[in-house]
């Protein structure tokens, strides 16, 4: 049984990446900006105003930046 989400016509596989926030659109370019700046690109992925991280540690600090 796969564990995925279909986000904006595409989709996040919770294997791989199980930790996923969405935030409001007015926030996309800063919070893209900010993942770029502290965390590694293959730990990360956004789509559109969806992110999903790989590593707990990276999306506590993206929610706490983000919520």
């Amino acid at each position: 049984m796969h564990h995925e989400m279909l986000i904006g016509g595409s989709t996040f596989n919770r294997t791989y990446w199980p930790y996923y926030k969405m935030i409001a659109w007015n926030e996309y370019f800063e919070a893209e900006k900010f993942c770029y700046k502290h965390f590694r690109s293959r730990n990360w992925r956004s789509q559109g105003q969806h992110f999903a991280f790989k590593r707990k540690e990276d999306y506590e600090w993206f929610v706490l930046r983000w919520s």
